[in-house]
């Protein structure tokens, strides 16, 4: 019995909701505060204020979400492997090594 084929946004968001959260952090830890020491060095010759990050405000709950959604799909996905090779070992599969590898 096979089963239809995910839809492709189905298959891949997890490493999508995975890189835009790398990229949010990159851009208010790393990209943020280097322009805006920059812009205040050009403009006023020093630096005054320090870069607040955005996603700390209200106390980091960003970031908790995001682990949250991301620790609970890490784990779910981990849970459909370890049922797909048992189903696959059960109907004779064995090892499951007939079945194509998607990376994930």
């Amino acid at each position: 019995m096979k089963m239809k084929p995910e839809a492709w946004i189905q298959k891949y968001w997890r490493p999508m909701m995975a890189i835009v959260y790398m990229v949010v952090i990159l851009f208010d830890f790393v990209v943020a505060p280097i322009f805006w020491s920059l812009l205040q060095a050009i403009a006023s010759g020093s630096v005054v204020v320090q870069w607040a990050p955005l996603t700390l405000l209200s106390g980091g709950i960003f970031h908790a979400a995001m682990g949250a959604v991301l620790g609970i799909s890490a784990f779910t996905r981990g849970q459909e492997k370890l049922e797909r090779l048992r189903r696959d070992y059960q109907e004779g599969g064995g090892d499951g090594s007939e079945e194509s590898n998607d990376g994930q």
